[in-house]
């Protein structure tokens, strides 16, 4: 079973996996990218570039996603990526944020299927097949799947990763895990899912699913939320999955240590301050963090969390980044 560290827009650069991956990468099999955005107008910008050198992504599995609906952008693109060594190169099918939706693209690609299958046709062309895809189910109403599948199956997608909401529903509501079980008998790739795997619990779950419902099995398992409120989840899943370790076991035994969570916080908060101009851009990554982590292993601490929430500086939320580490 494979387990990957979604990408997530503004969090999960190469900063913030290096610094992950040194206190709680056991167990993460692929790391993507936050997705990046081709122009025609330009080459790679030093952003992108920053986010794909090798030397900044060593010692662990790193796959470049790209968001674009145009297929001569994206194969420029990828040649550009395949120079710096990647192999693999993963398209984004299912932002639902709405800057990018509303330029077609994203989940927005999903509500015109003639330019999707005209895009995918042009990826596809040259029988390309390191090439995955990274979905949502569709805009509005979960039968839409259907013909996307039809779509994707006509093309050697490397592995179809399927979040099972609609475009409209965001992250709300619980995922269609029913479509995903419908999709899984009719793919003709592998097939991982993603979406609200936020403990052991709700990975078990979702296999007993599969294992009641088909005789399919799944690629992977993409996590993404779930790791920002506890980091030490794609251990704890390892664990349950690859060794077959109690739910209970895995998270008394592979579950995050105070002092790693405030080894990866530590170093988080260097990395960012030799990045950034100013406390205040450090101040809010480590409150967009604490964000998550307030929902999942800090969850009860009102008290401080509202404190931290609230720190105007990098000296005030220190103080009580110190307080809340010194109780838990």
């Amino acid at each position: 079973m494979n387990l990957y560290l979604a990408p997530m827009e503004g969090v999960t650069g190469h900063l913030f996996r290096n610094a992950f991956h040194e206190f709680f990468g056991t167990g993460v099999d692929k790391y993507y990218t936050p997705f990046l955005t081709p122009c025609p107008k330009r080459a790679i910008n030093d952003k992108e570039i920053a986010e794909v050198l090798p030397e900044h992504n060593k010692n662990y599995r790193l796959v470049p996603q790209v968001m674009t609906i145009s297929a001569e952008d994206f194969n420029s693109f990828k040649e550009k990526l395949r120079a710096f060594g990647y192999e693999e190169i993963n398209i984004n099918l299912g932002c639902p944020s709405r800057t990018v939706t509303s330029k077609g693209k994203g989940a927005g690609a999903l509500g015109d299927l003639q330019k999707l299958e005209r895009f995918l046709d042009g990826v596809y062309s040259d029988g390309d097949k390191n090439i995955s895809i990274k979905t949502r189910i569709g805009i509005d109403y979960t039968e839409e799947f259907d013909r996307l599948l039809e779509i994707y199956n006509q093309y050697p997608v490397k592995e179809l990763t399927i979040h099972p909401r609609l475009l409209k529903e965001l992250y709300k509501g619980n995922p269609h895990r029913e479509v995903f079980i419908e999709a899984l008998k009719k793919a003709k790739m592998p097939v991982c899912y993603n979406g609200d795997i936020n403990t052991v619990e709700d990975y078990l779950s979702l296999m007993k699913l599969i294992e009641d419902s088909t005789d399919c099995s799944i690629s992977g398992v993409m996590m993404g939320r779930g790791v920002l409120r506890d980091p030490a989840l794609i251990r704890k899943v390892s664990a349950a999955a690859n060794n077959n370790t109690p739910a209970s076991e895995a998270s008394e035994k592979y579950g995050a240590k105070p002092e790693e969570v405030m080894g990866l916080l530590c170093r988080l908060q260097e990395v960012y301050t030799e990045s950034f101009s100013g406390d205040i851009p450090v101040l809010y990554k480590m409150k967009e963090l604490w964000g998550h982590l307030g929902q999942g292993l800090y969850k009860g601490n009102d008290k401080l969390l509202k404190k931290i929430m609230k720190s105007r500086s990098l000296s005030e939320y220190e103080k009580y980044f110190h307080q809340i580490m010194e109780i838990t």
